[in-house]
């Protein structure tokens, strides 16, 4: 197939580049504020300032380690199979128990199991706030 014919979806390519930890500190201020909305009483009125410490200190932290470049791993993943920024955050928020055990202990109380892991319900009410965006996503 040469490169005429292979298919870009410019959405795959809009924030490819943007650094993995400002990805991970816009991912936990959006969990810190579903917090704020959400009565959940393992969940704990201390989450939210956790979560947005969290976030300042990835967002510092990718600002002076990556200099404002993407994650060369996420660019390859998106490139290799065409990875929209919806695609890209939710593939992040998955990964987040393992890069941080801060992250465990917050998706347990958002978990209706108690697992900590995010569901796919989480992954929308964080990445498609209204019922069009969700509605939009899953046809």
């Amino acid at each position: 197939m040469s490169d005429e014919q292979i298919p870009v979806r410019p959405s795959a390519l809009a924030d490819a580049g943007r650094p993995l930890g400002i990805r991970i500190a816009a991912i936990a201020r959006r969990l810190a504020q579903l917090f704020e909305h959400v009565e959940a009483p393992e969940a704990g009125p201390e989450r939210a300032p956790f979560l947005e410490s969290v976030a300042q200190q990835y967002q510092a932290d990718a600002a002076q380690r990556e200099g404002g470049r993407g994650s060369e791993a996420l660019i390859h993943l998106a490139d290799a199979f065409g990875l929209t920024g919806l695609d890209r955050d939710v593939l992040v928020l998955a990964g987040l128990p393992e890069e941080h055990e801060g992250f465990c202990a917050v998706l347990r109380a958002l978990h209706p199991r108690s697992e900590p892991r995010a569901t796919t319900a989480l992954a929308m009410r964080l990445f498609c706030p209204s019922f069009d965006d969700r509605r939009a996503l899953t046809g």
